[in-house]
């Protein structure tokens, strides 16, 4: 791979890596000139197999972190989307949100599962997925089955925890629900 590809891939992924643990390690990669090391994290993008995401931990498409992780997701919430649409349509589509012993498997799974959602009159809030729509500011689109039922202080936790995750400390971050 020639070594202009190799950075513009790596600056491409640093710019959308929120977690500076990873982007941190690449720009360090790309200022000791490393462009061996550099080939491996970004010849390929981490492929999702039937054991799901496995790869080392570490900034790059082809390591294992924040973006891959949020990237699979998305995709695999697009696909259900797509296969099950009536199930969407009407609400009655759900997912199990799990993790396991792996370093940050936590992380990427607490967000999502922590806390249960709010309720109204018998009707639970269930979040299909969320998207970041922009990255100056940073923000968040969620989409939900009744965005009536997403209280303010919900809302606010989510925030919260993204902030936590990510490192957003001290940035305005946007949020929308559909």
């Amino acid at each position: 791979m020639e070594k202009e590809e190799i950075l513009k891939r790596a600056k491409a992924y640093i710019a959308a890596e929120k977690d500076e643990r990873f982007s941190k390690e690449v720009e360090e990669l790309i200022a000791k000139e490393d462009y061996k090391e550099l080939e491996d994290r970004f010849y390929q993008t981490l492929e999702f197999g039937t054991g799901g995401l496995r790869g080392i931990m570490g900034g790059g498409t082809n390591r294992m972190n924040t973006l891959e992780i949020n990237m699979a997701t998305q995709g695999l919430a697009n696909y259900v989307l797509k296969a099950f649409p009536d199930k969407a349509k009407d609400g009655t589509l759900s997912a199990v949100v799990a993790y396991d012993s792996r370093l940050n498997s936590d992380v990427f799974a607490e967000a999502t599962a922590l806390k249960q959602p709010p309720s109204d009159k018998g009707k639970r809030l269930k979040i299909y997925y969320t998207t970041q729509a922009a990255v100056k500011p940073p923000t968040f689109v969620i989409f939900v089955n009744d965005k009536q039922l997403m209280h303010f202080s919900y809302l606010r936790y989510l925030e919260n925890k993204i902030r936590e995750a990510f490192g957003f400390k001290g940035t305005s971050l946007k949020f929308f629900v559909r």
